[in-house]
Order: C-alpha cells, then sequence, then structure tokens
C-alpha cells in the first residue's frame, strides 16, 4: 500500500499540499534504517526459532559406499550403509533453555529497538517539516519587509533631496534595506537546505514541489505538582521504546549469565538410529551374527566433573557483560528522567515567551493602525508609517520565532513521553 502511495506521489503533491503525517508515512516508508531494523528483527526471530528448535528432534537419511579388505572399518565413525537413518533431540539442557529464553528476549529487544528508530525518524521528519514551514512564512513577511524597506529609502532619499532631511538618514535607510535583502536571502537559502533535507527523508524527487501546511501539534498537559511531575516522569520511562529494549536486553544478559552456570548440570540427549548394511563390506565374515536391518535408540547423558575453570570463566564474562548493559540502562535511565525535567519546563517558557511575543505583536499592529490613520489625516508622514509596518513586520517574525520554538519545544516533550507516534504516525 505505501508503495502504492509513493507511486502516486508526484500526482499528489502537484495537486495539493503535504501534510506532516504524510510527510512522516513517506519517511518511515522510505528510511535505510527502518529496513535496517526490520532485518534485525527478523534475524533476531530466526535466532529464537533455531534455538528452539534443539528439542525437536531432527532426522538425517543418508547412504554411504565403501570398498573393505580384510576387518570393516567405519567411515566417519559410521558403517558403510546402503541406507541411514539418524535422528537426534535434546532431552534434558539447562543451559539450552536459557539461551531459548535469552534469544526471545533479544527478539523482543529488536522489536523496541525497531520503534525508537522509528520514534527518531518521526521526530526528525517532524522537526524539518516545522521549521521548513515556519521559514517558508517567515520568508513571505521578509519579502514584504524588503519592498517596504525600499519604499522608505525612496522617501527617504526625496527628503534628502528636497533638503528636509540629511544624507546620513539616506545612507541610515539604505542600510535598513540591505538588511532586510539579506535576511530574505538568508531565509530564502535556508528553506532550500530544509526543503533538501526532508527530500532526502521522505523520497520525493527534485521535480516535485513541496508544499506544507501549518500543523500546530497537540499540547500535552504539563502537571504542576511536583508528585504529579514525577509520576508523569515514571510513566514516561516506563513506556519510553529505547529502555525498554535496554530492560529487556538487561534480562537476556541474566538468562546468558545463568545458560552459562548451568553448564555444571547434567545433559540428555535423545538419539535413534537406523542402517541398513550389505555383505560387501565384510561384516558377515568377521562377526558372529550378521543382520542387514539393525537400529537403536537410547539416550546421551554427560556430566561435567571437571572443566579447569571454563564455566566460572565464561560465567564471569557473562556477568560483565550483564553490568555492562544494566549501566547502560541506569545512565540512559537518569538522562531521560533529567531530559523530561527540562522538556515540561521548557515548553512552559516557550509558552509565556509567545504569549508575550503575540502581546508585542498586538501592540505593534495598534499602533501601526493608529500611525495609518493620522497619515491619513495628513498628521505623519509616509516615512514614519513604513517604519510602523517595519515594526509590526519585525514584530511577526518574532512572533513566528516564538511559535516555531514551542512547537519544537512540544515535539520535543511527545518525543521524550513516549507520545509522538499517536501524534505524528498515520
Amino acid at each position: 500500500m505505501r508503495l502504492f502511495l509513493f507511486l502516486l506521489l508526484p500526482v499528489a503533491v502537484s495537486a495539493e499540499p503535504l501534510a506532516l503525517k504524510q510527510a512522516v508515512e513517506l519517511a518511515l516508508a522510505n528510511s535505510p534504517e527502518m529496513r535496517l531494523s526490520a532485518a534485525q528483527q527478523e534475524k533476531a526471530q530466526q535466532s529464537f526459532r533455531e534455538a528452539r528448535t534443539q528439542f525437536t528432534p531432527n532426522v538425517v537419511v543418508g547412504s554411504g559406499l565403501a570398498g573393505t579388505i580384510g576387518f570393516p572399518l567405519s567411515m566417519g565413525g559410521a558403517a558403510p550403509s546402503l541406507f541411514q537413518f539418524n535422528s537426534s533431540a535434546l532431552l534434558f539442557n539447562r543451559p539450552q533453555k536459557h539461551a531459548i529464553e535469552e534469544a526471545r528476549l533479544m527478539w523482543q529487544a529488536a522489536g523496541s529497538g525497531a520503534q525508537s528508530r522509528a520514534d527518531e525518524i518521526i521526530w526528525k521528519t517532524a522537526a524539518i517539516y516545522l521549521e521548513l514551514d515556519k521559514t517558508r512564512r517567515s520568508l513571505g513577511f521578509a519579502r514584504r519587509e524588503v519592498e517596504s524597506a525600499a519604499r522608505l529609502e525612496q522617501v527617504v532619499g526625496a527628503q534628502v533631496r528636497e533638503g528636509r532631511e540629511i544624507p546620513l538618514e539616506a545612507a541610515k535607510a539604505r542600510l535598513a534595506a540591505a538588511r532586510q535583502r539579506q535576511l530574505a536571502a538568508d531565509l530564502e537559502a535556508q528553506a532550500g537546505i530544509l526543503e533538501s533535507a526532508l527530500r532526502g527523508l521522505t523520497g520525493i524527487p527534485a521535480g516535485q514541489s513541496i508544499e506544507t501546511i501549518e500543523t500546530p501539534l497537540p499540547a500535552p498537559p504539563l502537571p504542576d505538582a511536583a508528585d504529579a511531575l514525577q509520576s508523569a516522569i515514571e510513566r514516561a520511562l516506563e513506556d519510553n521504546a529505547e529502555l525498554k529494549r535496554l530492560r529487556q536486553e538487561v534480562a537476556a544478559r541474566q538468562q546468558r549469565v545463568q545458560s552459562e552456570r548451568a553448564q555444571r548440570w547434567p545433559q540428555a540427549d535423545l538419539i535413534g538410529q537406523y542402517a541398513v548394511l550389505s555383505r560387501a563390506n565384510n561384516y558377515d565374515r568377521f562377526f558372529r551374527d550378521f543382520q542387514r536391518q539393525n537400529a537403536q535408540i537410547g539416550m546421551s547423558l554427560r556430566l561435567t566433573v571437571f572443566d579447569g575453570h571454563r564455566i566460572s570463566a565464561r560465567v564471569g564474562q557473562a556477568q560483565a557483560d550483564l553490568m555492562q548493559v544494566q549501566a547502560a540502562l541506569a545512565a540512559a535511565s537518569n538522562d531521560l528522567a533529567l531530559e523530561l525535567r527540562k522538556a515540561y519546563q521548557a515548553v512552559r517558557q516557550r509558552e509565556t515567551a509567545r504569549e508575550v511575543a503575540k502581546m508585542s505583536l498586538d501592540v505593534a499592529r495598534e499602533s501601526a493602525g493608529v500611525v495609518l490613520a493620522r497619515f491619513q489625516e495628513g498628521r505623519v508622514s509616509a516615512r514614519e508609517l513604513e517604519q510602523a509596518h517595519s515594526e509590526e513586520a519585525a514584530n511577526w517574525l518574532a512572533f513566528l520565532d516564538a511559535d516555531f520554538a514551542l512547537e519544537r519545544a512540544r515535539l520535543d516533550l511527545l518525543r521524550q513521553t513516549g507520545g509522538l507516534r499517536a501524534a505524528l504516525r498515520p
């Protein structure tokens, strides 16, 4: 289905804007990292299946051909047979039981790792998409401000020629116009870079335009009390995909330790054989009772008596691996808890900054309206009107920056709390 949507992408993108969720879906479908995660999951699953089949009897059928001179010898530990059937299976093997559980946990860890990578791709795609949308809106205001600065430059130039302003004011107007042109050029270059980055994530061809849509993110709840914040952090730590992966890997390493320790336990295998011999190999001459049809079934028992400290060394290695993963889990948990506190605080700060920027914009718009009314009455000059419009545009740009900073903070918080998939996945 995703491939079908991707084939239709050139038509869809040309006909309508690209929504944020569509961009996320394309990024997940075209990401090499997701294909790598899928391959790792498949490998882990097959490793689990292979470990589990050790307790299922395997059957090998074959035949051998050899000429014999003198006493009949064996070929690879077995008599040359016209037909041979061999079967074996683990009957009692504690190390393998723990190895099966280890493989199952590593399979689960691979799945959690895939979720963590998906969250990373969603976050990266959304961050670039939101920044591209904000940059393009800022570019629209900047281009209008370039026109306003050019008009102001003309007005001041005319006033200097008429002798009503000193030449320094004309130089200031030219500098202001140059700064606005530089700002517009910088924003245009930044938009091009962000669009290229979004194309790289989504796989959209270079010949197709990308039109973004202003997409406000859902506002996550912000706990006020300290105990409510701590509860929210604990829930986020419990649901975090990367921490899940590390916890599952810790459990797998614990099974590895148990598996190495269990090497001292007795181990029993179920074995069965059947062979059809021929007289061509002198069995009837050197053995009193020759029988063409031969079979045996039984159990092989092994018990480690002395291993030269091999088992204890392997247990030590497994414990070292376990301590390493446990340390990584503890460090990741501490880092995430700190990042969550920062993320909650950042959202609160960005909300306040956005409110202040909105108030400044409202004041600038009211001031521009007052100056316009005075200009229509002939009480202020065109230069003052252009300056008021410039101040309004500058406050618009500041508001867009504050709004984007809030969206980015919310995006980071959703990522940390595990709500990113629910918010942005189709």
